[in-house]
């Protein structure tokens, strides 16, 4: 028997449980806030809730959030505090009391936690720094439905999108054109009497891209040049004349090669005994900035075409970025790859390098042949043949055989390569095997080279081994590696063992924060460096190493400084400003050094350049050189064109003009438009009175946007043939005329029947989509608004169809589903709106609306029943 103690207790705890329950929530402590929210694709950047600053709650109001996330289906009863309705195949009815709810202007507010609990949400997360409420349902939202709904449609009407990208235009190749020509005057130092004249030549030659440059203090007239033919086969190039040489990673040739080239590789990694290198190639590129897991780490100027970075701190499971800054404003960003990466294929596909020249000096013979074949999409097989010398006469003949192995598992991939050398002359074998495996962002990676004796006899690296285990946590990237490295120096063989960790971070962006820390088993020396480096009006990079341990102590530090385009005052006058400085505690001494680059455009490209430089001898240097460069279209040599062209630019000329009937030709009665601004690829191009504009100095191959911006037009006109894709090709001309029409607005309203309740009306709405047809095909297609409201904008002369879709489950249809629409103006200068193209929304069954259909006669003929449909549609918009 219970005792009167415990049912005391009880008695106590049921009556603080009820007044818990029943008690109400204090208003005087819920605020306004006003914050985002979203949910898969919804969004609403201005959202009110109610906020309990004393309990940290968030309470939501039910009608706004049925409304956010178009649930029409369901219906709050503020008396009752109640809401009832379906959600999917779920049938909700739930109450909320006085604990946990409250009534305030016309909405229904809730506990989040209660809308997750009782209206099947997975969940709704609140982040009170970002202002932000994240909203996940445990069912499809009704916009999910419609987008479902019209992709099955677009497959029910035979339509699907084009497998790779589609072009509007292709600039076609010639067989010869006249190009650019750009002559450039230099003298590095004006004190003095030397003086240089360059010139670049690019243009179309026999249907494909000629470059050749020159100087005035070389024996040669053509010091550098070929001919390519981009995208030839796949994604392959054909390169005749100067070509860069993809050779292993163990053999060096600096020389010039000339001959020909049937790769695809344009810019790419090795690694090479712990050291990564970034080779590549950018026209006209004035500065190129490398960026490793989203720091900052280095930056060059590339010298004529070609580029390349050394990255030697042993961090070997980065991501590399390129950033290139071209000389016409042009900025680029480039991811980069490791070259045995990019030689796993799929099933069938196969992948070929041809390479063949000889060296211009001492005229050796250079021979690089490989081919990759897809066996399975995880398995592809490699067979390469080399003749090479190297740059100290050294010749190898090799046979490479390669086996990839890649699982392409999406969560945790395996990424094995395995390539086998065999030199045919000595007969012997060397290896390269790299293990990447990734476990969801965990990446490992093993990589052992063993090279044989020919290889390294002469002073280089008889083996490495390194592992290495690397994690992105957000903005943040740790590493951690072992290394184990034989090399042979004087016949010796010496062995290196380290340990090390790297940490880097950008959470502080565009402030970059890394640290490695280096030990080095055998000498018992630890290595820290730490960096920093800012990257957005300007560069900035600070790294050091500090050694120590009982063999030494000493310290390097090295800072550079980069500014440029600085605009002076408010001239055309632009600065390029940059500064270095390096300490050195064991060569004890500074060396820094400052330059300014003064960039002025007009008539001619001017840069003044002027550098001073103190060595850590404390040995002062100084110069000042001027440049100047002059673009000419030979096609046009009196025309002004944009000295800091690449004369492997494509141009683009053409007329932007109004077109009065509509028929995209200039033609007589036409107005051309006056400062007009024509968009390509995000730089802008203005047409003179003549309405003719001419974009040049845009950049080289690629796919572009053409376009114009509407804000350059009359509100009542835009660019008849949108914007346009348009694949480019170096050195190419286009003409393209940019013709303008009128435009005009469609309106029109969907009304409901007495078939369905105000929500319900709503709730079909939701689920309806409007086309607009033309000739036949989809010209538009728009949602109308929640009260049935539609209209088309942008709209250009001529005869279209609009069109009513149901898009959901229910027997519901529109009457008339199909209206004709004349676009037709009274000045073809002057756009009009055309409205009145209403319907009227029912059920499928026509006979359970149309009462004034003569029931005696059920033959009644179809313009009968139209002729009472219009009727009674005429009837309920006026009573509306």
């Amino acid at each position: 028997m219970m005792s009167k103690r415990s049912i005391l207790l009880i008695g106590m705890l049921y009556f603080f449980n009820f007044n818990l329950i029943c008690s109400e929530i204090n208003l005087d402590n819920i605020e306004d806030m006003y914050i985002q929210i979203r949910s898969e694709k919804l969004l609403d950047d201005f959202y009110r809730i109610k906020y309990d600053y004393s309990s940290d709650t968030v309470y939501i109001g039910l009608n706004s959030f049925i409304h956010f996330l178009e649930l029409y289906s369901l219906e709050v009863d503020l008396d009752e505090r109640t809401i009832k309705g379906k959600i999917g195949k779920n049938k909700i009815n739930e109450s909320f009391n006085s604990a946990e709810s409250f009534v305030l202007e016309d909405d229904l507010f809730v506990k989040s936690s209660l809308i997750v609990e009782k209206l099947n949400f997975k969940s709704i997360s609140f982040d009170m720094e970002m202002l932000s409420l994240e909203v996940k349902p445990d069912f499809i939202l009704p916009y999910e439905e419609k987008e479902k709904a019209l992709l099955e449609r677009l497959r029910l009407d035979g339509k699907k999108e084009s497998e790779g990208q589609y072009f509007d235009i292709v600039m076609q190749r010639k067989f010869i054109s006249p190009g650019i020509l750009k002559l450039t005057y230099i003298k590095d130092n004006i004190r003095e009497k030397e003086r240089v004249i360059n010139y670049e030549y690019g243009s179309q030659f026999l249907w494909g891209e000629l470059y050749v440059s020159g100087s005035s203090d070389s024996d040669e007239k053509i010091s550098y040049g070929n001919l390519t033919y981009t995208d030839i086969w796949k994604d392959n190039d054909l390169k005749l004349g100067d070509i860069s040489l993809i050779t292993p990673n163990f053999i060096n040739i600096n020389a010039r090669v000339i001959g020909v080239s049937f790769d695809s590789y344009s810019t790419y990694s090795q690694n090479e005994n712990g050291v990564v290198i970034i080779r590549g190639e950018a026209d006209d590129a004035e500065l190129i900035e490398l960026y490793r897991n989203g720091m900052l780490i280095d930056y060059l100027t590339p010298v004529e075409r070609r580029f390349e970075f050394t990255v030697s701190d042993g961090i070997l499971s980065s991501e590399y970025l390129l950033k290139i800054y071209y000389k016409n404003g042009k900025i680029e960003e480039r991811n980069i790859y490791s070259i045995n990466d990019m030689d796993a294929l799929k099933q069938g596909k196969t992948k070929f390098v041809f390479q063949s020249g000889q060296t211009k000096e001492e005229k050796n013979r250079q021979f690089i042949g490989k081919g990759y074949y897809g066996l399975t999409n995880n398995l592809t097989v490699g067979l390469g043949a080399y003749s090479l010398v190297d740059s100290e006469m050294k010749k190898y003949k090799i046979i490479e055989g390669n086996l990839i192995y890649n699982t392409r598992h999406n969560l945790y991939p395996t990424l094995i390569n395995f390539s086998n050398f065999y030199e045919t002359e000595v007969e012997e074998r060397s290896y390269i095997l790299n293990i990447n495996q990734k476990i969801f962002d965990l990446d490992a990676r093993f990589s052992e080279e063993r090279y044989s004796k020919y290889f390294y006899k002469d002073g280089g690296t008889k083996s490495n081994k390194t592992f290495s285990l690397a994690k992105n946590f957000d903005e943040h990237f740790l590493e951690f590696g072992l290394e184990k490295i034989k090399l042979i120096e004087n016949k010796d063989e010496k062995e290196l063992k380290n340990i090390y960790g790297g940490w880097s971070t950008s959470k502080y962006n565009p402030i970059s924060l890394g640290l490695r820390i280096s030990k080095d088993l055998k000498e018992d020396t630890v290595i820290y460096s730490p960096s920093v480096s800012y990257s957005k009006k300007f560069s900035v990079i600070l790294d050091s190493e500090i050694y120590r341990g009982k063999s030494r102590e000493h310290e390097k530090y090295n800072l550079k400084i980069n500014k440029r385009g600085l605009q002076l005052f408010e001239t055309d006058i632009f600065l390029d400003v940059g500064a270095f400085a390096s300490y050195s505690s064991q060569d004890k001494g500074t060396a820094y050094g400052v330059n300014f680059s003064a960039l002025f455009d007009g008539l001619f490209n001017f840069r003044s350049n002027s550098r001073v430089e103190v060595n850590q001898e404390k040995r002062k240097s100084k110069s000042t050189g001027i440049e100047l460069a002059k673009a000419i279209d030979l096609k046009n040599p009196t025309m002004q064109i944009d000295n800091k062209i690449s004369v492997n630019n494509y141009i683009i000329n053409g007329k932007v003009f109004l077109d009065k009937n509509g028929n995209g030709i200039c033609d007589e009665g036409d107005k051309p438009l006056e400062n007009v601004k024509v968009i390509v690829d995000n730089k802008k191009f203005i047409s003179d009175k003549n309405g003719n504009y001419r974009a040049t100095g845009i950049g080289t191959g690629e796919a572009i946007t053409v376009d114009i911006e509407r804000k350059s037009l009359d509100p009542m006109m835009k660019n008849s043939k949108g914007k346009l894709n348009i694949k480019t090709i170096r050195s190419g001309t286009l003409e393209l005329d940019m013709p303008i029409e009128v435009i005009s607005m469609v309106t029109g309203s969907i009304w409901n029947s007495s078939n369905f309740s105000d929500r319900e009306f709503i709730q079909n709405i939701s689920m309806t989509t409007i086309r607009l047809n033309k000739d036949g095909k989809v010209y538009k297609e728009i949602d109308p608004e929640f009260d049935g409201l539609y209209f088309f904008e942008d709209i250009t002369p001529g005869k279209y169809e609009v069109q009513f879709i149901y898009l959901g489950q229910e027997d519901v249809v529109f009457l008339p589903e199909k209206i004709d629409v004349n676009v037709a103006l009274q000045d073809s200068e002057i756009g009009e709106y055309f409205e009145g193209f209403d319907t009227l929304m029912t059920v499928e069954d026509k006979h359970d609306i149309i009462e004034d259909v003569d029931e005696e006669d059920p033959r009644a003929s179809d313009e009968e029943i139209d002729e009472n449909i219009e009727i009674d549609l005429d009837d309920l918009i006026n009573n509306y």
